[in-house]
């Protein structure tokens, strides 16, 4: 005799996570904002090129992850030259965030407007400070994105001085 499994009567949204997925994906749907939402806040830090720490309106700490682009980390050749960048640029502004996600290790992942308009993440690429992350940049910005970069490699900037720098991805798997 084989025992039918008994259905469960269980709400849907009873685990924490499918909560806060109902809860983002309402929030999506009522802002309209096509895969995000906005934020504003004081950066308080900048860890390296492409992360830093903002202190939001609501309160809060949040550690960003700029979209869409990779940063040499800050022991790699251009490390220190990309975060000195960012940090002169965002370091104590007020900026705005479009949310775009959350990464693997709990970090926002956003555009990030400084209060003069520009785009940080644009600023980093168009100053040869980043790379553009294309296994991560997949919104229509990024086609603009890959010029910037391009252009940067052509005018020599930042880490295109060096005649072969190494992105970000490859020299993290060579100093696991």
């Amino acid at each position: 005799m084989v025992k039918r499994r008994r259905k469960s009567k269980r709400p849907i949204f009873l685990s924490k996570r499918r909560l806060k997925q109902f809860v983002l994906f309402l929030l999506l749907a009522v802002f309209g904002l096509g895969g995000g939402f906005f934020l504003r806040g004081r950066v308080i830090s900048v860890a390296d090129g492409d992360t830093l720490t903002v202190f939001t309106q609501q309160g809060e700490r949040q550690r960003i992850r700029l979209y869409g682009i990779d940063a040499p980390e800050s022991r790699q050749a251009g490390g220190e030259a990309a975060t000195a960048f960012a940090r002169s640029l965002a370091l104590f502004a007020e900026v705005e965030l479009k949310v775009i996600n959350k990464d693997q290790y709990g970090r926002t992942v956003a555009l990030v407007t400084l209060p003069d308009g520009r785009i940080l993440n644009e600023e980093l690429l168009k100053n040869g400070h980043a790379w553009v992350y294309d296994n991560y940049c997949r919104q229509p910005l990024c086609v603009k994105w890959r010029v910037l970069e391009q252009e940067a490699r052509m005018n020599k900037k930042g880490l295109w001085a060096d005649k072969n720098p190494m992105p970000p991805w490859t020299w993290r798997r060579k100093n696991k």
